[in-house]
């Protein structure tokens, strides 16, 4: 096991939840998924712009989406932007997503208020 796995697999020995980001391209691919240790898998925007077209990424998002299932890892969907893509998200066993169908960006003090609690307690790095 390579130094980061051993480490991921600490941090989530320790409590933490862990994400495998832009699933399905650059870095995040297929080969994490023996490797790491990871409870959820955010797809990315690109796969979710592909919902309903007749196209390889369409396909590609479906085969996800199944994956995931096979594996009972939750999934995460980048860049929900319509009510179509929601229902469509929805429909498919995608229950998490983020993006402007949901909330705009937030500044600290926003997302303090959003969620009640003081600015002071929010550590960003």
């Amino acid at each position: 096991m390579s130094r980061f796995a051993s480490l991921v697999k600490q941090l989530h020995r320790n409590g933490l939840t862990i994400s495998l980001d832009n699933f399905g391209t650059g870095q995040a691919g297929l080969s994490y998924i023996n490797s790491l240790y990871f409870d959820k898998i955010k797809i990315d925007k690109h796969f979710i712009d592909a919902i309903n077209k007749d196209s390889v990424d369409h396909h590609i998002l479906t085969t996800i989406i199944d994956l995931a299932s096979k594996l009972d890892v939750a999934l995460v969907a980048e860049g929900v932007e319509t009510e179509m893509q929601k229902t469509w998200l929805i429909e498919h066993g995608v229950l998490l997503g983020q993006r402007w169908l949901f909330s705009k960006y937030l500044t600290q003090q926003e997302f303090s208020k959003v969620v009640g609690i003081r600015p002071s307690s929010i550590s960003v790095k």
